[in-house]
Protein backbone atom coordinates (compact mmCIF):
# COMPACT_ATOMS: atom_id res chain seq x y z
CA UNK A 1 0.00 0.00 0.00
CA UNK A 2 1.77 3.25 -1.22
CA UNK A 3 1.64 6.63 0.45
CA UNK A 4 -1.20 6.43 3.29
CA UNK A 5 0.33 8.83 5.10
CA UNK A 6 -0.79 11.41 2.56
CA UNK A 7 -4.33 10.32 2.21
CA UNK A 8 -4.61 11.16 5.44
CA UNK A 9 -2.89 14.06 6.11
CA UNK A 10 -5.57 15.32 2.93
CA UNK A 11 -8.47 13.82 4.83
CA UNK A 12 -10.04 17.07 6.11
CA UNK A 13 -12.87 15.87 8.58
CA UNK A 14 -16.61 17.36 8.29
CA UNK A 15 -16.92 19.91 10.85
CA UNK A 16 -19.52 19.15 13.16
CA UNK A 17 -22.70 20.97 12.36
CA UNK A 18 -24.29 23.45 15.09
CA UNK A 19 -27.16 22.87 17.16
CA UNK A 20 -29.22 25.64 18.60
CA UNK A 21 -29.07 25.35 22.35
CA UNK A 22 -32.37 25.18 24.64
CA UNK A 23 -33.86 28.22 25.65
CA UNK A 24 -34.83 29.15 29.02
CA UNK A 25 -32.42 25.94 30.20
CA UNK A 26 -29.12 25.85 32.19
CA UNK A 27 -25.93 25.44 30.77
CA UNK A 28 -23.98 22.23 31.18
CA UNK A 29 -20.61 21.15 30.47
CA UNK A 30 -19.48 18.81 27.52
CA UNK A 31 -20.79 15.19 27.45
CA UNK A 32 -17.97 12.50 27.94
CA UNK A 33 -17.53 10.69 24.26
CA UNK A 34 -16.00 7.51 23.80
CA UNK A 35 -14.75 5.74 20.67
CA UNK A 36 -14.79 2.42 19.90
CA UNK A 37 -13.17 1.08 16.76
CA UNK A 38 -14.26 -1.95 15.11
CA UNK A 39 -12.30 -4.50 13.20
CA UNK A 40 -14.16 -7.58 12.84
CA UNK A 41 -11.80 -10.47 12.12
CA UNK A 42 -11.92 -11.93 8.86
CA UNK A 43 -14.36 -14.46 8.01
CA UNK A 44 -12.49 -16.90 5.11
CA UNK A 45 -14.88 -18.55 2.24
CA UNK A 46 -13.58 -20.97 -0.95
CA UNK A 47 -16.36 -22.67 -1.71
CA UNK A 48 -18.21 -19.99 -4.06
CA UNK A 49 -17.46 -20.20 -8.03
CA UNK A 50 -16.24 -17.80 -9.68
CA UNK A 51 -19.15 -16.49 -11.09
CA UNK A 52 -20.63 -16.31 -7.34
CA UNK A 53 -17.72 -13.82 -6.44
CA UNK A 54 -18.64 -11.77 -10.08
CA UNK A 55 -22.18 -11.44 -9.05
CA UNK A 56 -20.92 -10.60 -5.20
CA UNK A 57 -18.43 -8.06 -6.63
CA UNK A 58 -20.69 -6.37 -8.90
CA UNK A 59 -23.62 -6.00 -5.57
CA UNK A 60 -21.14 -4.78 -3.90
CA UNK A 61 -20.56 -1.62 -5.48
CA UNK A 62 -24.02 -0.71 -5.55
CA UNK A 63 -23.50 2.28 -3.22
CA UNK A 64 -23.99 2.82 0.49
CA UNK A 65 -21.14 2.41 3.00
CA UNK A 66 -21.01 -1.45 2.38
CA UNK A 67 -18.08 -1.89 -0.08
CA UNK A 68 -16.61 -4.87 -1.83
CA UNK A 69 -13.22 -4.33 -3.34
CA UNK A 70 -9.93 -5.90 -3.80
CA UNK A 71 -11.45 -8.47 -7.30
CA UNK A 72 -8.92 -10.67 -8.72
CA UNK A 73 -9.71 -13.21 -10.97
CA UNK A 74 -10.36 -15.70 -8.27
CA UNK A 75 -10.76 -13.35 -4.83
CA UNK A 76 -12.64 -11.00 -3.49
CA UNK A 77 -12.29 -8.95 -0.55
CA UNK A 78 -15.71 -7.79 0.96
CA UNK A 79 -16.36 -5.66 4.25
CA UNK A 80 -18.66 -3.18 5.43
CA UNK A 81 -17.64 0.49 6.94
CA UNK A 82 -19.95 0.73 10.33
CA UNK A 83 -21.09 3.36 12.46
CA UNK A 84 -23.40 2.98 15.75
CA UNK A 85 -24.35 5.77 18.47
CA UNK A 86 -25.38 4.86 22.18
CA UNK A 87 -26.43 8.33 23.71
CA UNK A 88 -27.34 9.08 27.57
CA UNK A 89 -29.77 12.09 27.89
CA UNK A 90 -31.14 13.34 31.21
CA UNK A 91 -34.54 15.30 30.92
CA UNK A 92 -35.52 17.89 33.18
CA UNK A 93 -38.91 20.57 33.25
CA UNK A 94 -38.13 24.14 32.54
CA UNK A 95 -40.17 27.41 33.16
CA UNK A 96 -43.04 27.30 30.34
CA UNK A 97 -43.68 23.97 30.28
CA UNK A 98 -40.50 23.40 28.32
CA UNK A 99 -38.43 20.19 28.51
CA UNK A 100 -34.37 20.34 28.92
CA UNK A 101 -32.68 18.04 27.44
CA UNK A 102 -28.83 17.06 28.35
CA UNK A 103 -26.35 14.73 26.62
CA UNK A 104 -24.34 13.11 29.15
CA UNK A 105 -22.56 10.19 27.85
CA UNK A 106 -21.83 9.47 23.99
CA UNK A 107 -20.35 6.30 22.93
CA UNK A 108 -19.62 5.84 19.03
CA UNK A 109 -18.59 2.30 16.93
CA UNK A 110 -17.08 3.51 14.33
CA UNK A 111 -15.18 0.39 11.55
CA UNK A 112 -15.39 -2.51 9.79
CA UNK A 113 -17.57 -5.43 10.08
CA UNK A 114 -18.95 -7.76 7.82
CA UNK A 115 -15.08 -8.88 6.78
CA UNK A 116 -15.24 -11.58 4.09
CA UNK A 117 -12.09 -13.05 2.29
CA UNK A 118 -13.43 -15.04 -0.85
CA UNK A 119 -11.42 -17.30 -3.00
CA UNK A 120 -12.82 -19.25 -5.49
CA UNK A 121 -13.11 -23.06 -5.46
CA UNK A 122 -11.31 -23.03 -8.71
CA UNK A 123 -8.14 -23.06 -7.01
CA UNK A 124 -6.96 -26.05 -5.18
CA UNK A 125 -6.64 -25.70 -1.42
CA UNK A 126 -2.60 -24.36 -0.05
CA UNK A 127 -1.64 -25.06 -3.66
CA UNK A 128 0.79 -21.34 -4.75
CA UNK A 129 -2.16 -19.65 -6.59
CA UNK A 130 -4.07 -20.08 -3.72
CA UNK A 131 -1.78 -19.05 -1.66
CA UNK A 132 -0.99 -15.53 -4.15
CA UNK A 133 -4.35 -14.78 -3.96
CA UNK A 134 -5.17 -14.88 -0.68
CA UNK A 135 -1.98 -12.87 0.06
CA UNK A 136 -3.57 -10.49 -2.23
CA UNK A 137 -6.62 -10.05 -0.53
CA UNK A 138 -5.13 -9.54 2.86
CA UNK A 139 -3.65 -6.82 1.80
CA UNK A 140 -7.14 -5.26 2.16
CA UNK A 141 -7.61 -6.08 5.11
CA UNK A 142 -4.87 -4.70 6.34
CA UNK A 143 -5.21 -1.80 4.53
CA UNK A 144 -8.39 -1.21 6.55
CA UNK A 145 -6.66 -2.02 9.68
CA UNK A 146 -4.14 0.54 9.37
CA UNK A 147 -6.26 3.07 7.90
CA UNK A 148 -8.59 2.65 11.18
CA UNK A 149 -5.88 2.87 13.50
CA UNK A 150 -4.32 6.30 11.64
CA UNK A 151 -8.15 7.67 11.72
CA UNK A 152 -9.18 7.28 15.63
CA UNK A 153 -7.79 10.33 16.89
CA UNK A 154 -9.65 12.66 13.99
CA UNK A 155 -12.77 11.09 15.02
CA UNK A 156 -12.65 11.51 18.59
CA UNK A 157 -11.72 15.13 17.76
CA UNK A 158 -15.04 15.23 15.58
CA UNK A 159 -17.13 13.78 17.88
CA UNK A 160 -16.00 15.79 20.81
CA UNK A 161 -16.93 18.87 18.86
CA UNK A 162 -20.71 17.02 17.44
CA UNK A 163 -21.02 16.66 21.68
CA UNK A 164 -19.73 19.86 22.89
CA UNK A 165 -22.33 21.85 20.25
CA UNK A 166 -25.40 19.68 21.73
CA UNK A 167 -25.10 20.43 25.11
CA UNK A 168 -28.60 21.01 26.09
CA UNK A 169 -31.79 21.51 23.60
CA UNK A 170 -35.09 22.21 24.78
CA UNK A 171 -38.96 21.05 23.01
CA UNK A 172 -42.38 21.18 24.11
CA UNK A 173 -42.18 17.59 25.02
CA UNK A 174 -39.77 14.64 25.69
CA UNK A 175 -40.63 13.27 22.89
CA UNK A 176 -39.36 16.10 21.02
CA UNK A 177 -36.17 16.51 22.22
CA UNK A 178 -35.26 13.28 21.96
CA UNK A 179 -36.02 13.38 18.29
CA UNK A 180 -33.95 16.81 17.91
CA UNK A 181 -30.85 14.96 19.46
CA UNK A 182 -31.30 11.81 17.66
CA UNK A 183 -31.97 13.84 14.44
CA UNK A 184 -28.44 16.15 15.19
CA UNK A 185 -26.02 12.81 16.06
CA UNK A 186 -27.71 10.42 13.14
CA UNK A 187 -27.00 13.30 10.64
CA UNK A 188 -23.66 13.99 11.92
CA UNK A 189 -23.10 10.22 12.07
CA UNK A 190 -23.91 10.02 8.14
CA UNK A 191 -21.64 12.98 7.29
CA UNK A 192 -18.77 11.06 8.82
CA UNK A 193 -19.10 7.81 7.26
CA UNK A 194 -19.68 9.75 3.96
CA UNK A 195 -16.36 11.18 4.42
CA UNK A 196 -14.39 7.90 5.56
CA UNK A 197 -16.05 5.56 2.51
CA UNK A 198 -14.53 8.75 0.40
CA UNK A 199 -10.92 8.18 1.92
CA UNK A 200 -10.76 4.20 2.25
CA UNK A 201 -11.91 3.74 -1.14
CA UNK A 202 -8.53 6.05 -2.17
CA UNK A 203 -6.57 4.02 -0.22
CA UNK A 204 -7.91 0.48 -1.67
CA UNK A 205 -7.90 1.79 -5.43
CA UNK A 206 -3.75 2.24 -4.84
CA UNK A 207 -3.95 -2.10 -4.02
CA UNK A 208 -5.62 -2.72 -6.97
CA UNK A 209 -3.12 -1.49 -9.36
CA UNK A 210 -3.21 -3.10 -13.55
CA UNK A 211 0.80 -4.59 -11.54
CA UNK A 212 -0.72 -5.94 -9.31
CA UNK A 213 -3.87 -7.15 -11.04
CA UNK A 214 -0.53 -8.87 -13.80
CA UNK A 215 1.53 -10.41 -10.90
CA UNK A 216 -1.06 -12.34 -9.32
CA UNK A 217 -2.57 -13.66 -12.09
CA UNK A 218 0.08 -14.84 -13.70
CA UNK A 219 2.35 -15.89 -10.20
CA UNK A 220 3.02 -19.11 -9.63
CA UNK A 221 4.58 -19.67 -13.55
CA UNK A 222 1.18 -19.04 -14.49
CA UNK A 223 -0.93 -21.53 -12.74
CA UNK A 224 -4.38 -19.44 -12.90
CA UNK A 225 -4.43 -18.72 -16.37
CA UNK A 226 -3.89 -22.72 -16.60
CA UNK A 227 -6.46 -23.82 -14.61
CA UNK A 228 -8.81 -21.96 -15.90
CA UNK A 229 -8.22 -23.01 -19.47
CA UNK A 230 -8.11 -26.27 -18.32
CA UNK A 231 -11.68 -26.00 -16.68
CA UNK A 232 -13.42 -23.21 -18.82
CA UNK A 233 -11.96 -23.24 -22.25
CA UNK A 234 -9.75 -20.77 -23.83
CA UNK A 235 -12.78 -18.49 -25.33
CA UNK A 236 -13.70 -18.12 -21.81
CA UNK A 237 -10.03 -17.20 -20.33
CA UNK A 238 -9.91 -14.50 -23.15
CA UNK A 239 -13.13 -13.00 -22.23
CA UNK A 240 -12.29 -12.83 -18.36
CA UNK A 241 -9.08 -11.32 -19.24
CA UNK A 242 -10.73 -8.50 -20.88
CA UNK A 243 -13.26 -7.72 -18.44
CA UNK A 244 -10.41 -7.71 -15.77
CA UNK A 245 -8.50 -5.30 -18.01
CA UNK A 246 -11.75 -2.96 -18.16
CA UNK A 247 -12.07 -2.96 -14.27
CA UNK A 248 -8.55 -2.06 -13.56
CA UNK A 249 -8.41 0.97 -16.48
CA UNK A 250 -11.51 2.31 -15.07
Amino acid sequence: MKNLACFIAAFLLCAAPAMAQGAGCLPRSSPEVRIVPVLAAPAFDDRKTLTELQAIHHAGNGGGHGVSHGHTPLGLTASKLMGRLRQDVTLQFAPGKRVCGYLNNLEIEVGFNDVQVLIAKDLPRRSCSYNEVLKHEMKHVNADRQYLQEVMPRVKKYWKEVAANIRVVSGPNRAAVEQQISSYLNAALEKLLAELTTERSAIQDQIDTPEEYRRVTYSCNGQIPQILKMRYGQAWLDNLMNQQQEIVSR
